[in-house]
């Protein structure tokens, strides 16, 4: 399997998460992309492979695995 060090948003998928954020659904874009990412791989992983995805775009916010992990150990949802 991949070694996954970052996290891309489509321009559509950033487009939603700061829609999540001004209705106040989330405090945070990253919250709301972390969020998302964590259901779409828990619910759908055969259908968006991140090893074998094909992004869109490239149009919206990267985050590192930092961002998404920020004490360095994987945590549950």
């Amino acid at each position: 399997m991949a070694d996954l060090t970052t996290f891309r948003l489509s321009r559509k998928a950033n487009e939603v998460a700061e829609l999540l954020v001004s209705t106040g659904w989330f405090d945070f874009a990253l919250t709301a992309a972390k969020f998302a990412m964590a259901y779409a791989l828990k619910n759908h992983f055969d259908e968006i492979n991140p090893a074998t995805y094909v992004m869109p775009d490239n149009d919206g916010n990267t985050y590192n695995a930092g961002s998404l992990d920020s004490v360095g150990k994987s945590q549950a949802c």
